[in-house]
Parts: C-alpha cells; sequence; structure tokens
C-alpha cells in the first residue's frame, strides 16, 4: 500500500462490508473530510493518513462536534504508543490498514453533535485520499447537470434551461447572471451561447475550439 488512496479505498470496502453508507471527500464547514460514514443516524468521519502522527490526528479531531465518531485511519499504529493514548484519552478510534481493516482503538460516542451534511452524490463523486479537486461541490453538481441537459437538449433556450434546472443558487436571477458569465468559458468550457432568432440559446461546443 503506497499511497492513501489505496488506503482509504481499502477503508471505504471495508465500511461497507460493516453495513455503512460511505460518503467521500465531503466538504463542510470549510474543511474536507476524507470519509463519512453513515449508519441510520449515526456518523462516523474518518481521515486517512499512511503515517500515524500528530497531523492526521489533528483533521480527525476538528470533526468532533460534527460526527458521532471520529477515527484515523493509518497503514500501522505500531510503534506509537503516544499516538495510541492520545486517541483513548480524546475518544478517537484508530483504524489500522494492513492486510486487512482493523480497530486499534474504538471511537467514543459523542451524542450532541451538529451534524455533517451529507448527500448522495459524495458516495461516488471523489475518491477518498485524493489531494486534487475531485470532489463534491453544489457548483459542481449544478454544472454537472446543465450540461447534461444541454447535451441531451442542444440549442435549448438559456431562460428556459436555467428555469428548469435544479441548481444551487438562491434565486432564478442569480443563476441565470452567473451560469450566463460561466458558460463559453473555462468554468463551463462544454457548452456556449448563440444567439438564435433573438433569443439566447445553448449549445455543445466543438471540441477543437478553445474557450476564452
Amino acid at each position: 500500500m503506497k499511497t492513501e488512496t489505496e488506503l482509504a479505498g481499502k477503508v471505504v470496502s471495508t465500511l461497507h462490508e460493516w453495513g455503512w453508507e460511505v460518503y467521500q471527500e465531503v466538504i463542510e464547514s470549510g474543511g474536507r473530510c476524507d470519509i463519512v460514514a453513515k449508519r441510520g443516524p449515526i456518523l462516523w468521519a474518518i481521515e486517512c493518513k499512511l503515517s500515524f502522527g500528530l497531523p492526521v490526528i489533528d483533521q480527525a479531531y476538528r470533526w468532533r462536534r460534527r460526527a458521532n465518531y471520529i477515527s484515523v485511519a493509518v497503514k500501522s499504529a505500531s510503534g506509537s504508543g503516544i499516538g495510541v493514548k492520545f486517541c483513548q484519552d480524546y475518544g478517537i478510534g484508530v483504524l489500522a490498514c494492513r492486510h486487512n481493516v482493523y480497530e486499534v482503538v474504538k471511537p467514543k460516542l459523542a451524542r450532541k453533535i451538529n451534524p455533517i451534511a451529507v448527500n448522495d452524490d459524495q458516495k461516488t463523486w471523489g475518491t477518498a485520499g485524493t489531494n486534487g479537486g475531485d470532489y463534491y461541490t453544489p457548483f459542481k453538481k449544478t454544472v454537472r447537470d446543465l450540461v447534461k441537459v444541454v447535451r441531451a437538449n442542444p440549442g435549448v433556450e438559456f431562460n428556459k434551461l436555467i428555469k428548469e434546472l435544479d441548481h444551487h443558487y438562491r434565486s432564478l436571477s442569480t443563476a441565470k447572471s452567473c451560469l450566463r458569465g460561466f458558460i463559453g468559458t473555462a468554468v463551463i468550457p462544454e457548452i456556449e451561447a448563440r444567439v438564435v432568432d433573438k433569443r439566447l440559446c445553448c449549445f455543445v461546443r466543438d471540441k477543437t475550439e478553445t474557450p476564452p
């Protein structure tokens, strides 16, 4: 196991076997949690790192008021007795991931929390343990759905498109203003807007064209 992505993937598979729903790379309150697992009303936040130490413990500790359980998942917890003791004292679980995933320290249950908000897109959108931009945001979902509609209905009128789109903006006018500015740029390069019969319509951009 050479990468955090591999380690996190093993944790995700094991959590599924244990009967948990799993959400990956969850953005919440300005932070990003590698894995959030859910079983019934119970939430479990897990941060993954190859090495066991203060950085990953600190990452997990930040979720102490947002999940019922918090844990770290590492390649091995051996050789760090003080780290294990710290986690025991602060109620942080420790998962070791070698051939199998097993609990070195069980997390303490927190009953009163302000729960992390999760949605089904986070189950498959990103891959836990990645450091890039492969994670869910409401804006990314809006863009994905917009592109999907235009691909299915090339030439759709812009106003009709935005009115029927399930977007994340607070108002229709804000959605129109923002998305009109993004279409055809590097933000939404797949789509372009053109005036047809005095109506602004949206089309899939020719792949040979470069967005401004």
